[in-house]
């Protein structure tokens, strides 16, 4: 596979993974860590759970990914 096939494979696995962790991270309750009245704090916390989650779901993949066709020779 080519360069650009592949960056877009892995920006549509990234967003797909940011969709799939933040209705994950839903279920989780951060709040009681903080204190009370710091909810903008809460959402940056909370979104950069998200993000790096998906982000480390992604490489996860591409790597995985990238093994299996070195593997096959595509």
């Amino acid at each position: 596979m080519d360069s650009v096939t592949l960056a877009i494979l892995e920006f549509t696995i990234f967003l797909g993974g940011i969709i799939l962790f933040f209705k994950a991270f839903e279920a989780i309750d951060i709040s009681q860590i903080f204190k009370k009245g710091f909810t903008l704090q809460i959402r940056i916390v909370y979104i950069a759970f998200v993000i790096i989650s998906s982000y480390l779901f992604t490489q996860a993949i591409m790597v995985l990914f990238t093994l299996f066709s070195d593997l096959k020779g595509i």
